[in-house]
């Protein structure tokens, strides 16, 4: 939900985002966004983490990655306020300073890398609640961030696998850690976080996985001939 007025995010008069396949029945934009993001996000999760660099500029990366094919705004902070129900996340005039609070802590604390489990989950909650109350992104946030921490656990040496959790699970977590209490996405965690083998054993798996999410993808390529903005193109201000 967005506070206010519309700004340049939605076609005038309605709540459908602005998008580079001029999509403007909200049924078929999701149904799209769904079939090209899941397409980014396997790309994604089918690469080697890097061992340091989770900062600001990264997560607006992964965004940008997942998003380009749809939006052109994809891996910018957004300029307009938003919330979910009764909370409202960070004012988008205070996104980059607290951006860079959140990842400046993230880097003292090593990425989180050799830590126990339980230390581990104990600072993954708090960073995923900084992060989730940061929502940088106009739209998007919630898989940006799936994408991000699910890297970040990897280098850490340790797998975090949302599929075996539910969406009522995680946004529930999500908002009661928002008011403070963080005891659900704890607990959560705990159920998703498992040590990661040294031979990184989902590999094979992940590549599967994508090429069974290409092929669901070749009727989306059919439909719609777009080549969309390239990925190099993005400007990335106050990078972090």
């Amino acid at each position: 939900m967005m506070n206010g007025k519309q700004s340049n995010y939605c076609y005038p008069g309605t709540d459908i985002l602005i998008n580079n396949y001029d999509i403007q029945q909200e049924a078929d934009l999701i149904a799209k966004e769904r079939q090209i993001t899941s397409i980014r996000i396997a790309e994604l999760e089918n690469k080697e983490p890097q061992k340091d660099g989770y900062n600001f500029k990264k997560l607006c990366e992964i965004h940008h990655y997942i998003f380009f094919d749809m939006y052109a705004w994809a891996g910018k902070p957004r300029t307009i306020d938003i919330s979910k129900g009764t909370s409202l996340f960070c004012r988008a005039a205070f996104i980059n300073d607290a951006a860079q609070d959140i990842f400046s802590r993230l880097k003292k604390d090593n990425y989180l890398q050799g830590l126990e489990k339980t230390q581990f989950i104990d600072k993954l909650a708090d960073y995923i609640t900084d992060v989730n109350v940061l929502h940088p992104f106009r739209e998007g946030n919630g898989r940006t961030q799936r994408t991000f921490f699910r890297e970040l656990a990897l280098a850490a040496g340790y797998n975090l696998d949302f599929e075996k959790t539910d969406k009522e699970t995680a946004i529930a977590a999500d908002l009661a850690a928002m008011n403070g209490k963080t005891d659900i996405l704890k607990s959560m965690l705990q159920k998703i976080v498992s040590e990661s083998s040294t031979e990184r054993e989902p590999q094979k798996h992940q590549s599967s996985r994508l090429e069974a999410i290409r092929q669901k993808g070749k009727e989306y390529a059919e439909n719609y001939k777009h080549d969309g903005p390239s990925r190099k193109s993005i400007d990335y201000n106050n990078e972090r």
